[in-house]
């Protein structure tokens, strides 16, 4: 299942985890599985059922769907003859997410391959500067800043079908479409960046990251996309934008840091 998930009786009774139910799972499985990931999904059908002490024989009477407050998309995932669909499509657009995950930061998800694209500026070399040298001086290959760490961040602190939702629109659903000029599914296999992918889903998160991934996010909706072998590379910094991934610019990280912007 994806978020956001939840049943419906097709009267005026409608079944979801919030807050507090999430915060409880979450909570709950940082005390007793510290170093596990948590395995209850809370955007599942069969746990909402459970948590509301649903009967297992009264569980065909409740429809249940799906709908991602980002890109506003709704399906159907169990159908109950007589429940109206758009009645349900209708609550699930006017509730209020701040009492399902308070962090989530909804706003529009930007194609970096769609952006219309130009040479780098004054302002985007100065992104990369701020990066490079400001808040990750060292370039360490820092667990916080991989695309593991990153996730399991937000996965631990929102849920991972929360993160996993957002990743998988951003990464399956809205790149690869146009990518598809050299061969590549997914921005991740155009650009061997998950890591960028990951920043960026970080900024739908109002989270407390050990770095400040804003930089990277900024150069993503400006049509730039950071590769991961800048974190193996001591001396070159590369971005790869165009409507195929098939552009590269490249600069030096010692004329970067001597450059005067």
């Amino acid at each position: 299942m994806g978020f956001f998930n939840f049943a419906w009786d097709g009267k005026n009774k409608f079944l979801y985890a919030d807050w507090k139910t999430r915060k409880h799972i979450l909570d709950d499985n940082k005390k007793n599985h510290p170093f596990e990931k948590c395995k209850i999904d809370a955007d599942c059908f069969d746990f909402i059922m459970e948590h509301f002490k649903i009967p297992i024989k009264k569980h065909t009477n409740w429809s249940s769907y799906t709908y991602n407050p980002v890109t506003k998309e709704f399906s159907v995932d169990r159908k109950v003859e007589g429940h109206d669909i758009e009645l349900a499509k209708e609550w699930a657009c006017n509730i209020d997410f701040k009492n399902i995950i308070p962090s989530l930061n909804i706003k529009k998800i930007i194609n970096p391959f769609k952006v219309e694209h130009h040479d780098l500026t004054k302002y985007d070399l100065t992104l990369i500067k701020n990066w490079c040298f400001e808040i990750n001086p060292s370039g360490e290959d820092s667990y916080d800043s991989s695309w593991n760490g990153i996730c399991e961040f937000i996965e631990t602190n929102v849920g991972i079908s929360v993160c996993d939702s957002i990743w998988y629109t951003i990464n399956d659903l809205h790149v690869k479409e146009y990518i598809k000029g050299n061969g590549a599914e997914t921005i991740e296999h155009a650009c061997d960046t998950p890591i960028a992918i990951a920043m960026y889903v970080s900024s739908f998160f109002n989270l407390k990251y050990k770095f400040d991934f804003s930089p990277i996010v900024k150069l993503w909706e400006r049509g730039f996309v950071v590769c991961d072998d800048n974190r193996r590379n001591d001396e070159m910094f590369e971005i790869k934008y165009g409507n195929y991934a098939d552009k590269i610019f490249k600069i030096s990280k010692l004329v970067l840091k001597n450059m005067i912007i």
